[in-house]
């Protein structure tokens, strides 16, 4: 499994792109709030826009926090959950919530 945090809005949402078509209900805020980064009507402190990955580097989960909000993540197994808990935390020590 790989935890990887993207660089900007735009890779995330490349990356992500088929992942959030095949669960668009599940995924709906994140995309909503990501896409709205992207075009400008919506600003942040800061950003964290987070791809996981199995072994084959298929998308199986996804999350993402915009300060200073919690982190919102999509579907994704419990392993991968803490997987990307263990990165999380050495990347983001603002985070309040999930």
């Amino acid at each position: 499994m790989e935890i990887s945090r993207c660089a900007s809005v735009g890779e995330f949402l490349l990356i992500t792109d088929n992942y959030r078509s095949t669960l668009p209900y599940e995924t709906n805020i994140i995309s909503s709030v990501a896409e709205s980064v992207r075009n400008g009507s919506r600003t942040y402190d800061a950003y964290f826009w987070w791809v996981i990955r199995d072994t084959s580097q298929k998308v199986i989960g996804l999350a993402m926090r915009t300060a200073p909000h919690g982190m919102l993540l999509s579907p994704m197994t419990d392993a991968a959950v803490s997987a990307l808990a263990t990165e999380v935390a050495k990347q983001d020590d603002e985070l309040t919530g999930v």
